[in-house]
């Protein structure tokens, strides 16, 4: 028996055993589509988890954070555990740090959580000072527009992709989240006011509370603009947004970021909203 009977005797048996041939053919599709599909998505979550690593600076990045320079309303207990520490992080240190053996980079970073207004919207951000070094070691991916710019007392922000998304009606505090529809605002071309002293802001909006419910005629509407007057706000713009879209996260999704000379200049202007 050669191999084209062995072929003949093999077509004519599965012609036979339609259904069964037809059940085995199908349980084979099945089964090596369920392998594809599943080392398919393995290899993409393990890209995805590389991806976030890399963007927050790897496994060779270490932080070190000092005492805290200024409150923010935003995680402040109100309380100092006893671990804490009672360093600065100043340029000395920095200087020292970058001389370890086997440092590469060692850059400044400022945390803060901040305000920003925009006609009937407000959001809170957090908001990230680095230097040049400091935003390259993030391995930032740009989706349009550019890093901030360095020097200058005019501060750029670079807006994580998400950032829209926080942005609520101050009046009826709805969100993206609630309503699917994107507040009116383009971060790319429009220019955002930033508030720095956000205990000075609930003040003020206390006492535009308190004005309204005074006259007792409803007038005075607590998110007009008169309700942060006494605060110190900063006109600031977009260099850049993260790549992605509004729903898609990413390590920086939510961040933003600007140059550490530039807010230095500002923090010096208003260096009566942090206590020394």
């Amino acid at each position: 028996m050669n191999w084209m009977d062995l072929l003949r005797m093999s077509g004519s048996n599965l012609k036979r055993r339609k259904l069964r041939t037809y059940l085995t053919v199908l349980g084979v599709v099945i089964g090596t589509a369920s392998i594809v599909v599943m080392i398919s998505l393995g290899l993409g979550m393990q890209q995805s988890l590389y991806k976030e690593v890399e963007q927050s600076g790897g496994l060779t990045a270490i932080t070190v954070t000092g005492k805290e320079a200024g409150e923010s309303m935003m995680g402040y207990s109100g309380q100092e555990s006893s671990e804490e520490s009672t360093q600065y992080v100043t340029d000395e240190t920095i200087k020292k740090l970058s001389e370890l053996e086997h440092v590469k980079t060692a850059a400044p970073a400022y945390d803060m959580s901040v305000i920003m207004l925009k006609g009937k919207y407000e959001a809170y951000v957090q908001l990230t000072a680095l230097t040049p070094d400091g935003l390259k070691a993030k391995n930032i991916e740009l989706g349009e527009g550019s890093f901030p710019k360095q020097g200058g007392s005019q501060l750029d922000i670079l807006y994580g992709n998400a950032v829209i998304t926080n942005f609520t009606e101050r009046n009826s505090q709805s969100s993206y989240w609630e309503t699917g529809e994107l507040p009116d605002i383009n971060l790319m071309k429009d220019s955002v006011f930033l508030i720095l002293d956000q205990e000075g802001y609930y003040k003020s909006q206390e006492q535009s509370f308190g004005n309204a419910a005074g006259n007792g005629d409803g007038s005075g509407n607590p998110g007009e603009s008169q309700s942060s007057q006494s605060v110190k706000k900063h006109a600031v713009t977009a260099s850049g947004i993260v790549a992605g879209g509004p729903d898609e996260y990413n390590a920086n999704a939510y961040s933003a970021y600007c140059d550490y000379a530039r807010w230095a200049t500002i923090r010096r202007r208003t260096q009566s909203i942090w206590k020394a």
